[in-house]
């Protein structure tokens, strides 16, 4: 058998008194082999920590590379991914490390690990082996080993969605090798005819799309693509019948494992669901359960001790989740589709891969959610309130979450725990080389380079797992606590202000309400008429002269998202707190109009900002954790102008003036306003101030801002380490960027956030110079008086709205509207300095007037 590698004839010298450390590997590798199951599973690993160690020769290292990876394959085939990845990553550092090249570590190593990292949802550790033992069998020459490189790669960037890759790699491996196997050319057109109907039907995944096995007939294709259709066309009586061949066909094998079987059955519960029969849906699925987990009986509860990683039982959940009829059971079911999901993701160290999955959280997270908000509709209990909130807050800006969480620890732990540190130090690696990697061109020596750089970060991976795993266990990181009510109107009790978060659904955005007293839920259903209207609102912004083109049919808009948002749920409260979600993130609330109005002068017209000072959130979390302490405001301010250049920015200056005057500040200037000049300073500061330009880029390049000789991107902004009590990007476009599911707006503000900036005011549109330089005045002369920054920037709205000097075009929404504040930043307090100078000041004054009244006293007697 192919899996069981390389027993050479030494097993047959058993005349000799002894046998050498590579011939006991071997015959340990053959006595598994012979019979594998648990019980010899636990004696073989005894011998390889006995072996381990004595290890020498690369005849040594072979055999036990080898007994690894079989070890690994037996894993894999019994339910065990996450320790069959290890056993597999483990032989291929051994490998490296001992430059066993004579082994053939592609087939039997570097493949299975890249399909079982796909599996895992790993997709981007996926991406970087796939593609690095392609690089290999190429310098090899191994030409089958190649395209199954290309099977694979196409595999998996359609589970991503990335159908024109698909069809690209399919094209170029069909016309690039000649001698290609019959079964690989067959499994080519599949992949790719499957991705054609995907485009065609405009979805990301086809249902039951579980890659069925199929047997190299030559019949099967058609079969395949006889199925496909029927699917595609909601034919699912004809559906049936196809996979009813398809199965029969797959059971003829006699190697299909269980898991195999596992995923026809699924497929077959699912076909029962579309067929409308639910009862054979749902025994059907406890079938699957019970190939998966041998001792799982349809009579009992699973609970999570009896769950591994495995994509599968997120599949059954889920659709249990939707077969069940009382909301309690479903609710079950998605939880324990989460506690999967949540397995799956250690397998991830990156979070591009992590918030693919995130997607699908989200997804899962409205069902909940929608349930509860029926049950709260129902019984009014506010129990149901907080289960609700937590699925709209866990799966919200989760990895944002997680990093400020990991860098919390690191602060307070990172002197006694190296683990901390190498861990921080692995990140911060993986970050600059993915960036190399997105960066770079497709000149020779770069791609030359590129190898070397995925397998840095193959190594990376592997390490930064291991470090994870015990930073977890110690550290908690990554668990979420749960929000009580209490908690925040405990929050709400010393502030006094409202909270209003959101969650933007696809059938609904629900919102959630919070005062010191009250809690409100409500769902503002969605349809394709609703996300138009916030649409349109939003594009308001887009152009300068759109508002002033038409102000009544603003004004009519501005009031209808208003009634829209039920943002009428929190009118009485001066301070408000707002949590966006989706689409949401990019309207400035402060802009719309809280009653109805015929005026066509903006100063008159009841903006919401006129009678409530506005603050945002990325999380709730983020709110009820933030500690700010404003003990002394310090400014650097970064103003590049651009002088003589089609960019110049004319107004900075100003505004770099009255910001001097107003706050202790350095502000960098023209040529001296320098990225390295900025990060070089950066953390001397409390407030950091860039005036600039910037851009929330497009798909092929990420959002970036501005100094005088280059740009700094989102990605390289990942990799800093800030603690300013502000961030003020007076720059165009500085929150905008591309919106992903369940982690928000990829844009610079979130870099900086990122890298530990807590408060930021910043941009949603481009903004006008002049009524920046004023606003940002204006912001700055109440901030430096020791004034919150909610309120600093809210009263700096209403003033520009006030100033006589300022047409009634230029006050258009446009001009004021674009900066919002997100965090929390308090008062200025007296430090400890400030306050003994005015305790020595006060004891000097007593001790004058004490002398004044001794002296006369005297004079008077």
């Amino acid at each position: 058998m192919k899996h069981f590698l390389f027993l050479f004839f030494i097993l047959s010298i058993s005349l000799c008194f002894s046998q050498s450390l590579e011939e006991k590997i071997y015959a340990s590798t053959e006595q598994f082999y012979s019979e594998p199951n648990h019980k010899n599973l636990q004696v073989l690993n005894t011998e390889i920590a006995s072996f381990e160690p004595q290890l020498k020769t690369k005849d040594e290292y072979f055999a036990f590379i080898n007994l690894i990876i079989n070890k690994a394959y037996y894993l894999a085939e019994h339910n065990t991914q996450d320790k069959a990845i290890s056993a597999y990553e483990k032989a291929y550092k051994i490998y490296l490390k001992n430059q066993v090249f004579s082994y053939d570590i592609v087939e039997y190593c570097l493949i299975p690990l890249g399909v079982l990292y796909h599996k895992s949802n790993a997709y981007i550790k996926a991406e970087n082996i796939i593609k690095h033992y392609i690089t290999l069998a190429i310098k090899q020459g191994n030409v089958s080993q190649q395209i199954s490189g290309s099977i694979n790669l196409a595999l998996l960037y359609q589970s991503l969605n990335r159908h024109q890759s698909v069809i690209s790699i399919v094209d170029k491996t069909l016309l690039g090798f000649k001698d290609i196997k019959k079964n690989q050319e067959q499994r080519l057109n599949s992949i790719k005819k499957r991705s054609l109907l995907l485009i065609e039907s405009n979805q990301e995944k086809l249902l039951l799309d579980n890659d069925v096995i199929f047997n190299s007939q030559d019949d099967s294709e058609i079969l395949d693509l006889k199925y496909r259709t029927a699917l595609q066309n909601r034919d699912y009586s004809k559906a049936y019948n196809y996979f009813n061949r398809i199965k029969n066909k797959s059971l003829v094998n006699n190697l299909i494992s269980k898991r195999e079987l596992a995923k026809l059955s699924f497929q077959e519960a699912q076909l029962f669901y579309l067929l409308n029969r639910a009862d054979k849906a749902h025994k059907e699925l406890y079938n699957t359960l019970s190939l998966l987990i041998p001792s799982f009986r349809s009579n009992q509860s699973l609970t999570e001790n009896d769950l591994y990683p495995e994509n599968i039982f997120i599949d059954v959940f889920d659709l249990l989740a939707t077969i069940e009829t009382t909301p309690e059971n479903k609710l079950l079911n998605y939880n324990l589709s989460f506690y999967v999901t949540s397995l799956l993701n250690k397998e991830n160290t990156n979070e591009e891969s992590l918030i693919i999955s995130a997607s699908a959280n989200r997804t899962r997270a409205e069902n909940c959610i929608e349930i509860l908000y029926q049950l709260y509709i129902k019984e009014n209990n506010t129990d149901f309130i907080q289960r609700a909130l937590n699925f709209a807050e866990q799966y919200k800006a989760s990895i944002l979450k997680t990093n400020s969480q990991r860098k919390s620890f690191l602060q307070k732990y990172g002197k006694i725990d190296s683990t901390l540190i190498r861990e921080d130090l692995l990140l911060k690696e993986q970050k600059q080389l993915t960036n190399r990697l997105l960066s770079g061109t497709s000149n020779t020596d770069y791609l030359k380079r590129q190898d070397s750089i995925r397998s840095r970060l193959i190594g990376i991976s592997v390490e930064l797992k291991s470090l994870q795993n015990v930073i977890e266990q110690t550290y908690k990181i990554g668990i979420n606590k749960t929000i009580s009510l209490t908690d925040i109107t405990s929050k709400l009790n010393d502030t006094k202000k409202a909270v209003i978060q959101y969650f933007y659904g696809k059938k609904a955005i629900y919102q959630f309400v919070f005062t010191e007293t009250n809690y409100g839920f409500n769902e503002i259903p969605v349809g394709a008429s609703t996300n138009q209207k916030i649409i349109d609102f939003i594009s308001y912004f887009n152009d300068v002269s759109k508002i002033n083109s038409d102000i009544s049919i603003f004004t009519e808009d501005a009031f209808y998202i208003y009634n829209l948002l039920k943002f009428d749920a929190v009118k009485s409260f001066e301070e408000v707190v707002i949590i966006p979600d989706g689409l949401m993130s990019f309207i400035p609330f402060e802009t719309l109009l809280n009653s109805k109005t015929t005026s066509t002068s903006f100063a008159k017209m009841p903006f919401v900002i006129k009678s409530q000072s506005l603050e945002y959130n990325t999380s709730l979390q983020f709110y009820l954790n933030n500690r700010t302490e404003r003990l002394e405001d310090k400014l650097l301010g970064m103003f590049p102008v651009f002088k003589n250049s089609n960019q110049e920015l004319t107004y900075t200056k100003n505004e770099a003036e009255e910001i001097k005057s107003k706050i202790s500040s350095k502000l960098l200037m023209y040529e001296h306003a320098t990225r390295v000049n900025f990060l070089n300073q950066m953390k001397n500061y409390s407030v950091l101030h860039l005036s600039t330009h910037a851009s929330s880029g497009d798909f092929l390049n990420p959002a970036n801002i501005s100094f005088y000789d280059t740009e700094l991107s989102v990605n390289e902004l990942y990799d800093l380490d800030i603690n300013p009590n502000l961030v003020v990007l007076s720059a165009c476009e500085t929150g905008v960027g591309k919106v992903l599911k369940g982690e928000g707006v990829m844009s610079i503000a979130r870099g900086f956030q990122y890298a530990g900036a807590e408060n930021t005011l910043f941009s949603l549109w481009q903004i006008n110079d002049l009524s920046t330089s004023k606003i940002m005045t204006s912001f700055y002369k109440y901030y430096a008086s020791g004034k919150t920054a909610t309120f600093s920037n809210s009263q700096s709205k209403i003033d520009y709205l006030s100033n006589r000097e300022v047409s009634n075009a230029k006050k258009s929404p446009y001009y004021w509207g674009a900066f919002v504040f997100y965090g929390d930043v308090p008062e200025l307090k007296p430090n400890k300095q400030t306050y003994y100078l005015l305790t020595l000041g006060i004891l000097a004054l007593l001790i004058v007037v004490f002398l004044i009244l001794k002296i006369f006293s005297k004079n008077a007697s």
